[in-house]
């Protein structure tokens, strides 16, 4: 396996440039979610119960209109809440960071490739759409 510890991703990865209207600085590997009235701007995710995508480039730490990158699929880096294994299903918590999926018919966001604790940032394969069943 490729060492991406210098890296925030490698090997195929499919991401999408979109516009941030908030104060995103500082919350690179953590969870967005699309606006609910404007589907091209991405904001924190509010709560746990949303698909969230992976924010790799915040933007320029404004409040104003700026530009950030979220992976769509592919491998990339992910904070952690709570303790998670490698092949485990991670989903956003409240706040952005990712946490192991426990819910039935919750949709994943990505699929841990390592192990880790609350605050660390781990290998993950961002997924869209896989419900746990």
């Amino acid at each position: 396996m490729a060492d991406i510890s210098t890296a925030p991703t490698t090997g195929d990865i499919r991401t999408k440039t979109v516009r941030i209207d908030s104060d995103l600085s500082g919350e690179e590997y953590t969870a967005v979610d699309f606006d609910g009235t404007d589907r091209n701007v991405v904001n924190a995710v509010a709560d746990g119960n949303t698909q969230g995508f992976i924010l790799i480039t915040a933007g320029d730490g404004s409040s104003t209109e700026t530009a950030g990158v979220i992976v769509l699929s592919g491998r990339t880096k992910a904070e952690l809440v709570g303790s998670v294994e490698a092949g485990d299903h991670l989903v956003p918590s409240t706040g952005g960071a990712l946490v192991k999926n426990t819910t039935d018919k919750k949709f994943s966001c990505a699929v841990a490739l390592e192990e880790g604790v609350s605050g660390d940032i781990i290998s993950v394969e961002a997924i869209q759409g896989v419900m746990s069943v």
